[in-house]
């Protein structure tokens, strides 16, 4: 078999997902393992930031959908500020577009578009007994909107409960967490999941073990570097090469209001100039109509014979 002729958007797709920003499999990044029907636990500790002027967690948003077969994957550039002001993302302002038509096939598209939030932290596995071999090791993990919720109640709990306070990354006074997933409605769902009771991480007290616990965190920094984002006109190129590159919802409306503006332009130039009678574009028209004069069909038949006979 022989050479083809290759396909320009073919190999400028393949190389786009080589160089996508979500394209590879992060060693250092933990997931819970699960089986067959979506089930999985684990016993994890999330841990503190590195040093005092950071934070434990980081946030990111990102875009993932799939349009005929092509996948948009990229980090989000509304993750970021710049001056106080949040960046500009082509998807958002596209998702924008969709949503202010109206239509609900439009408003589909801008939520199967959406930006997705999450969060990163260090953690300690304690026990993954899918995976014993994490266990005592410190990783990154990816979670989202509801376990931060979980962190957030622990923090700050209901004053009717009169539960104490909890930070969940201290290494002293902190708690484990129990992992909890299973399949719900076709999505993962960690309802389940909760914190136990607090107390410090085992062998803390041990400053070589902390010395040795702080080399293994990562800089979470990395993740919402700059470097990480892609600029909005390659986001924008993207993009257009992934679901075509098609007119705007705006545009297509500013476009139909910019021919009815030429077409009354035209129409009232005509007028001034006399060459069309007022009368033609009166609202009343139907008054020099009378209605009641019905055409018989003998007396149509009858022109059409006198025309063929001149």
């Amino acid at each position: 078999m022989g050479f083809k002729r290759s396909n320009i958007s073919k190999i400028q797709n393949q190389l786009d997902n080589m160089t996508s920003s979500n394209n590879y499999e992060d060693k250092d990044e933990w997931k819970l393992a699960t089986d067959s029907a979506g089930n999985g636990n684990a016993i994890i500790r999330f841990l503190p930031s590195k040093d005092d002027d950071s934070l434990p967690f980081v946030k990111i948003y990102t875009h993932g959908f799939n349009h005929k077969g092509q996948w948009f994957v990229e980090n989000c550039p509304t993750t970021l500020n710049k001056d106080g002001e949040t960046l500009k993302c082509p998807v958002c302002e596209s998702n924008s577009e969709l949503w202010n038509t109206e239509l609900e096939a439009n408003k589909d598209i801008a939520r199967d578009r959406k930006r997705n939030l999450s969060y990163w932290s260090n953690i300690m596995v304690i026990k993954d007994s899918k995976n014993p071999e994490n266990e005592g090791k410190v990783f990154k993990y990816r979670f989202g909107s509801k376990i931060m919720e979980k962190i957030q109640k622990a923090a700050n709990p209901p004053e009717e409960l009169g539960d104490d306070p909890v930070d969940v990354t201290c290494v002293f006074d902190g708690a484990d967490f129990f992992l909890s997933t299973k399949k719900v409605s076709g999505y993962q769902n960690y309802d389940d999941s909760q914190f136990k009771s607090p107390k410090p991480i085992k062998n803390i007290d041990d400053e070589e073990y902390q010395d040795e616990l702080m080399k293994q965190m990562h800089d979470l920094n990395k993740i919402v570097a700059p470097d990480q984002f892609k600029s909005y006109n390659d986001l924008k190129k993207r993009l257009d090469r992934v679901i075509g590159e098609t007119k705007s919802a705006s545009k297509a409306t500013a476009d139909a209001e910019k021919e009815l503006d030429d077409f009354d332009t035209e129409l009232n130039s005509a007028k001034n100039e006399g060459s069309v009678d007022d009368d033609v574009f009166d609202d009343d028209v139907s008054d020099s109509v009378d209605s009641s004069a019905d055409v018989d069909d003998d007396d149509l038949d009858d022109l059409l014979d006198g025309l063929d006979e001149d």
